[in-house]
This record gives C-alpha cells, structure tokens and sequence, in this order.
C-alpha cells in the first residue's frame, strides 16, 4: 500500500474510532471539548496529506482538517470525497482498498443539538474491520489502533524473520546512524521499512546515552526526575542493575512490541537454545518455529518439534501471571498423535503448574504444562522409551 492510501485509509478509520467514541461519550449532543485523541489524529493526517501533496480546491484544503469537516464528510458517500482527489490519489485509493464503497457513515438526527447517529453503514464497518473493531472496544483506541496495524503489518508477509528480529535482543534498539547499524538491521530496514515506522520510535532524551536492564535486556524509561521504568514488575525489582550505552540517536523499541512480542521471545529464544542442544544430541530430528495454517507465517504454535522417533510435540511459549489464560487458551487441532507442551518459566509456582495440569487431566486432552528447566529432561525422555 502507497504511503498516501495508508495515510488516506488511517484518517479515515481513525476518524470512525473518534466518532464512536464522541459520539458514545455523550449521547446527549456532541461535545467538543473532550478531547478525543483519534479525532486529533485522523484531522492531522488530513492537513498533512493537504499540504504534503497539495490536495487544495479553489483555495480551500480537500480533505477534513477539524471535526465538523470530518462529521460532514461521514456524512456522504467516501466516493464525493475520494473523487475531489486528483487522479494519481483517486486510482491508488480505489485499486489499494474497498473505502470508495462505503456509503454515510453518520447521519445528524438533530441540528439544533448537534446530534449524530451511526448508520447501519458505520456499524458494519466498524464490525468488519478488525482495527477498528478492536479499538473501540479498548480504553486506548489510539495505541489500540497502532498495535492492530504491527500484527496486520506482521502477517502480510515473512512473518517469521519479523518476529525473529523484533525477539533479538541487539534489536532492541537500532542505531539512527548506519554505520553503527548491525548488518541485519540495515536489512531489515531496507526490507521492511513500513513495520520499522511501526515499531520504533525515536528516542526523545538529549542526553547521548540509553540505558538496558540488565535483567532482560530491553531500553529502559527515564522519567523527568531521573527514575527508571522497566516492562515487567520483576525488572523493576532490579531497576538499579542496568547497562549504559553511548549513544546520540537511536530508535527505541515501542511499548507495545516490548511487551507483546520481545519479553515473551525471551523465553521462546531459551527454548530454541535447548532444542538446538538436542538436535545436536540426536534427540530433535528437526523444529519448525512459528508453524502454522498457512507456509509458516500464522504462529499458530512457537514450535513444532519432531524427534528422532518420528514423535511429533507442539510447543507454545506462555509467561502469564493469570493460569486461566492457559487454561482457557483457543487450542487449535492438534495434528493426530502429538503432543503440546506449554512452557512457563521456571519462577512460576508448583500450585500454577497443577492447577494447570488437573484441567487438562479431567478433559483428558494430550496437554501439559512445563517448566523451561523440564524441556530437555521430557524430550529426552521420549526417546529413552
């Protein structure tokens, strides 16, 4: 997608997030002095696509720069808006995506009030489209809605040497100058520019120096008094134990990948180690990491393990506090006589592991849970039999 369509396409899905959100804040009237932070983007894309490209009309800017001009354009068939844009913007938009389609998103059922209802149009949008979907329904649309764009980013392609890289430690943080780049990242930059905007952003500190925790690895957070902020609680108890980096420019990995990609590769990273040791022990034939429904781009497991006995194990990663969310876990189908190993860290507690094992004894499914330190001892295990 064109970098002007995906601009064109967030204005206008993050103007459909802000509507929902203002609209369903005060059901009264619309309130315009709650600020909703999708509205401010969605009309910033719009002045910036108007300046950067020169969409202007008989001096008047086209595209929707304030909220009213948004609720007016909602207001009409997207087709209006997107035929006003000259045809190089028109074509891309109507070749890269369906929003030429969409009909009124909104319709004003009281002037004198400024009263707006979603159509029938806006709620099916709002269904079918899995960022927005998902973003009204969190209580930050807004990061909701950039997170959303990294996993749909992640699975259009090659989504194992993504998420590789995002899980490596040494990428943490990249370099804004090249020569300091690692010859993997000037790849993965040239490769996948679009998910790297995504991902990173630039680290805001004067001072020519980052700091790493030494516990797992991942740029801390310095706040205006000087104190510093890991991603998980047990960093933060070792908050004083950190490594730091001369450094004058770099882009830092973002919340939202610290926490949902790269802190649970920690532990995924530990489990190829050992699978590596045991393939070269001829108890592992061979592992496929991130199998899944479709040429390994749908992690659909972290690994799956095939021993020297033709013996098959599905591996899943889990480092969360709650057990239900690995006793409630969607389990996909199981391919016929293997096995599925979940495995936590070896700090979780006998009582979690149990609890976790009863489930799935009672409903008699081919499950267990493990400690990373049980892996190897299991897998070899197998093979003794």
């Amino acid at each position: 997608m064109s970098d002007f369509t995906d601009k064109f396409s967030d204005m206008i899905f993050l103007g459909i997030i802000g509507l929902h959100q203002r609209l369903f804040s005060n059901e009264e009237c619309v309130d315009l002095n709650e600020d909703i932070p999708a509205l401010r983007r969605a009309c910033a894309n719009g002045a910036f696509l108007n300046c950067k490209f020169g969409l202007y009309q008989n001096g008047q800017h086209i595209l929707p720069q304030t909220e009213w001009e948004l609720f007016n354009i909602f207001e009409i068939p997207l087709a209006e808006l997107i035929d006003q844009l000259p045809t190089e913007y028109s074509k891309e938009i109507k070749e890269e995506t369906k929003l030429y389609f969409i009909e009124a998103l909104v319709e004003c059922i009281d002037t004198e009030k400024c009263r707006f209802a979603i159509t029938d149009q806006g709620y099916f949008v709002m269904s079918n489209n899995i960022k927005i979907r998902k973003s009204v329904k969190n209580k930050n649309p807004l990061r909701e809605y950039h997170s959303q764009k990294i996993i749909e980013n992640m699975f259009e392609q090659d989504y194992v040497t993504k998420r590789l890289f995002l899980i490596n430690e040494a990428n943490v943080y990249i370099p804004c100058n090249k020569i300091d780049q690692t010859e993997e990242q000037k790849k993965f930059i040239d490769s996948y520019e679009d998910l790297v905007k995504l991902c990173y952003t630039k680290n805001s500190s004067n001072k020519n120096k980052i700091y790493l925790c030494k516990n797992c690895g991942m740029v801390l957070k310095q706040d205006e008094s000087g104190n510093f902020k890991c991603i998980t609680k047990e960093c933060n108890k070792k908050i004083d134990e950190r490594e730091e980096i001369n450094i004058s420019q770099a882009l830092i990995m973002n919340d939202f990948v610290a926490k949902c990609i790269y802190q649970p590769g920690i532990l995924e990273n530990n489990i190829r180690n050992i699978l590596d040791k045991l393939k070269k022990s001829s108890i592992v034939l061979d592992y496929d990491i991130y199998p899944g429904e479709n040429q390994s781009t749908y992690d659909t497991w972290d690994f799956r393990v095939k021993l020297v006995n033709e013996k098959v194990y599905l591996i899943d990663a889990k480092d969360h506090e709650n057990v239900n969310y690995i006793i409630h876990d969607r389990i996909p189908h199981m391919e016929e006589g293997s096995k599925l190993l979940y495995v936590v860290p070896n700090k979780k507690p006998k009582n979690y592991l149990k609890r976790i094992n009863e489930h799935f004894i009672k409903r008699k499914e081919n499950i267990i849970c493990i400690r990373l330190n049980e892996l190897e001892k299991v897998l070899r295990k197998d093979i003794d039999i």
